[in-house]
């Protein structure tokens, strides 16, 4: 696939957590035992960073991964899962080594036959940081694919977390299915719905259905 380019001015290489996202979080470590179980949901992407002397570094990263990793920090006694979908080729094997090896499982997420990692790289001039980007045929796109299976992965969750990014990733009926996994986990009388808001242009997601996903799903 054509790689797609986005640039940032000043933007540091992995995403931070939003101050209001931050607090959510704090607001779950205090409520947490160590019985609890939280997921973070979407894609985790396959890092290309210059090192400044002719190679590049290969890391993983993605908003809803880099909010685990926060989690992780915050509730260190908790089981950890990265729900997404992978593919069966050595950079998926490769990533969901790096994930276990760091204490992060992926509960029933599936593994797609011919799929891969989304792939993005970051270069440098001056100041100035560029990102490429080869997502596609992204695995993670599939992630809502197999509807039981997501359900077992959220299933008894005390937190489970996804962005915009997640949704923009997701075709009609996958957003469909993700609303409706996470909706009926709601259910539980202690279930609390944290949603942020950020209203930007998104390469990924057309205006128009953009605007119909908002407003059905926060009731405007």
């Amino acid at each position: 696939a054509n790689p797609s380019r986005s640039r940032r001015v000043g933007m540091r290489v992995r995403s931070r957590v939003g101050r209001s996202t931050q607090r959510q979080l704090a607001q779950a470590s205090s409520r947490a035992t160590p019985s609890s179980a939280i997921a973070s949901i979407g894609e985790c992407m396959l890092e290309l960073s210059a090192d400044g002397k002719g190679a590049w570094k290969l890391g993983h990263a993605g908003d809803t991964f880099n909010t685990l990793w926060a989690m992780r920090a915050l509730l260190p006694d908790c089981e950890a899962d990265y729900v997404s979908a992978f593919g069966d080729d050595p950079f998926s094997e490769q990533q969901i080594g790096f994930l276990r090896e760091h204490g992060v499982g992926t509960a029933a997420s599936p593994k797609i036959a011919g799929a891969r990692p989304g792939l993005y790289a970051i270069t440098l001039d001056g100041a100035e940081r560029s990102f490429t980007y080869w997502r596609a045929d992204s695995a993670a796109r599939q992630l809502a694919s197999d509807p039981s299976a997501l359900q077992k992965s959220l299933s008894g969750r005390a937190l489970a977390y996804f962005s915009g990014i997640t949704l923009a990733i997701l075709d009609d009926a996958s957003r469909e299915t993700l609303w409706n996994t996470v909706e009926a986990h709601e259910k539980r009388k202690d279930a609390q719905t944290a949603r942020e808001l950020v209203q930007a242009k998104c390469h990924l997601v057309d205006q128009h259905p953009g605007q119909r996903v908002v407003r059905k799903h926060l009731h405007l």
